[in-house]
């Protein structure tokens, strides 16, 4: 017979099918619940995750941001930490607060600069930059992109060198 599934791991697992099923709200108070009942848990950071990942689907940027800083700050070495403090930035970043993402995104730069996320922790840092009049800074990060990582950038490096042009324009005025 097989083993019971544990009560943690079934509701993190309802959670997932809930976000699969294209139900973010439904599965970020799964999720809720699910921390509630186990904090302890050794999904505790998975369902976190998946929780601020649904906020994010509903277009929750602050708490969806909450969340994904305090998975950062908690679970340091888990593995998706790099991509908790991107989305972060990035939650940060659509909801207008760019200072703050651009803050995260400093943080990546310096922490993971081998991520497979940088040309877009780069192009968020640019635009963090650019939007808030900060044109000398926002340059070097949208050449960074353009040089480096053209290729895995998408349509980012488009959108960058259009912005590089402008920031080395609106520098000189």
């Amino acid at each position: 017979a097989k083993p019971p599934v544990a009560p943690d791991e079934a509701k993190y697992w309802k959670g997932k099918a809930q976000l699969k099923l294209n139900r973010p709200a439904d599965a970020a108070a799964a999720f809720a619940e699910a921390i509630q009942s186990h904090p302890d848990s050794p999904r505790l950071a998975d369902m976190m995750l998946t929780q601020a990942d649904s906020l994010m689907a509903q277009g929750k940027w602050a708490e969806a941001a909450v969340i994904y800083q305090d998975i950062a700050a908690r679970f340091p070495k888990h593995e998706s930490v790099a991509g908790a403090i991107y989305n972060a930035a990035l939650c940060l970043y659509k909801g207008d607060q760019f200072k703050e993402s651009s803050a995260l995104c400093e943080k990546f730069i310096t922490d993971y600069p081998s991520d497979k996320l940088m040309p877009r922790v780069l192009f968020v840092a640019g635009e963090d930059k650019f939007l808030q009049g900060d044109y000398a800074a926002a340059a070097p990060l949208y050449r960074q992109l353009t040089d480096k990582f053209s290729a895995e950038a998408g349509p980012d490096s488009d959108k960058a060198r259009l912005r590089l042009g402008w920031a080395l324009y609106y520098k000189e005025q």
